[in-house]
């Protein structure tokens, strides 16, 4: 490619990403003589294929990008991004952040990310909140620590492979059901979650400058979230 001067935008085990110096777009016929020059030079077995064309690419990290088409369609990939055994509302919080990275407003996150943590100190329904689980064999089974909390969590109630089970941690160690809650969940835990979904974007983001609010050094950042009197555990 450096016989175009084209410039590399990203790359990984399988697939590039490249540019025009100019940033003008490829024409059609353009693609398909670049796809065929390309695949001239691998391995009979190695075919590359054309994935489109892209007004934009974000490179999270290997295999986890954001792509906006020539029509402004937003496309995600990677398991990172896409998120599916998160909890609803960081799926959310992930959602957010992406649209505010496309539109260029990366210094609205910060609010965002406080945003989210007001929420998790006044939480009356845990719906979005909760994690899904799948009874599987080894969930009724298993003795793993994971899987004797799901059990336990269920408090006997019967349940048999293939059930849909959502649950969320009540206290540190202790997990209970969305049907069982009372208002007790445990901040620290949501807390943890959703700077951990924060750092999905470390390579992009400067997340020192988002406080850990599990950290007691960051303590002078709570008071301000917390504003309805419900019963919590930290």
């Amino acid at each position: 490619m450096n016989l175009h001067n084209f410039e590399l935008v990203g790359g990984d085990t399988d697939g590039l990403a490249f540019k025009k110096p100019d940033q003008s777009p490829f024409t059609n016929e353009e693609r398909e003589a670049l796809l065929v020059e390309l695949n001239s030079y691998m391995d009979e077995l190695i075919k590359f294929e054309d994935d489109g064309q892209f007004k934009l690419q974000i490179v999270v990290k290997a295999k986890n990008y954001i792509l906006v088409d020539e029509k402004g369609k937003l496309k995600v990939k990677g398991s990172a991004l896409k998120a599916t055994t998160k909890e609803k509302a960081l799926k959310r919080f992930l959602d957010e952040i992406i649209q505010l990275l496309i539109q260029d407003k990366q210094d609205r996150i910060r609010d965002l990310y406080f945003k989210y943590a007001s929420q998790i100190f006044n939480l009356s329904d845990m719906s979005d909140w909760c994690t899904k689980h799948t009874i599987t064999k080894a969930v009724l089974t298993g003795k793993g620590t994971a899987q004797v909390r799901i059990r336990e969590a269920l408090k006997g109630r019967p349940v048999q492979e293939g059930d849909k089970v959502y649950q969320f941690v009540k206290t540190e160690g202790v997990r209970s059901t969305l049907e069982n809650f009372d208002g007790i969940y445990c901040i620290d835990t949501l807390l943890g979650k959703l700077y951990d979904t924060l750092c999905v974007f470390e390579t992009i983001l400067d997340v020192s400058a988002f406080p850990d609010l599990t950290k007691k050094k960051n303590q002078q950042y709570l008071e301000g979230l917390k504003s309805a009197n419900l019963q919590l555990s930290l």
